[in-house]
């Protein structure tokens, strides 16, 4: 993709959050930057989960059984 490319779609989707007390927002760009990346990647959204979860399951309090989901 050419810069002129990525600036055109930049332009097409651009949502600007506001900063927050909590966090600052990420920047336009960067949003699609990883999302672009994460196309190109031919990830599927549940494998993209898998990994998340790989990476955070010590953070992550998920139900075990199904009343607890209740």
């Amino acid at each position: 993709m050419t810069d002129q490319h990525f600036d055109d779609l930049l332009a097409k989707v651009t949502i600007r959050k506001n900063d927050t007390a909590m966090c600052e927002a990420l920047p336009p760009r960067l949003k699609l930057e990883i999302t672009i990346r994460y196309l190109a990647s031919g990830n599927s959204f549940k494998k993209t989960l898998e990994a998340i979860y790989y990476v955070l399951h010590e953070y992550i309090k998920s139900p075990l059984l199904e009343r607890e989901c209740q």
